[in-house]
């Protein structure tokens, strides 16, 4: 849910951004994500889809816009879509499916420009 938040959220981000409004701690809150699931990955085999999908996750969020994928050990989509799948047959929530695959695939509406009274009230 964070790292969608995050990802729904950066139209208005990086426009706060441009203005040198950036305040927010998003990083840090999904590095400490990342390592929570690397811990429970290690000691429980069916947590290892959860991990491998939130890492390909982190990095689609994190990346800048229109940048390619950055270089490190996190799967790519297809490693993704495969651990998704895993997911799937175990059972994943639909809304929780759906914010999964707008990340992977784009699904996201990004308006070019909104209203400052809007990014004024979700501050």
């Amino acid at each position: 849910m964070l790292l969608y938040l995050i990802w729904a959220t950066r139209p208005i981000m990086d426009s706060l951004a441009l203005r040198g409004q950036n305040s927010y701690d998003s990083p840090e809150a999904t590095n400490a994500c990342l390592k929570n699931l690397a811990c429970f990955a290690e000691r429980w085999e069916d947590a290892v889809p959860y991990f491998k999908l939130f890492q390909f996750l982190y990095q689609k969020t994190h990346q800048p816009v229109g940048s390619s994928a950055i270089a490190t050990d996190f799967p790519g989509v297809v490693e993704a879509e495969a651990h998704l799948d895993q997911l799937k047959k175990k059972y994943l929530h639909r809304a929780i499916l759906g914010m999964i695959e707008d990340m992977m695939y784009g699904g996201f509406v990004q308006y070019e420009e909104l209203a400052d009274t809007l990014v004024t009230e979700i501050l």
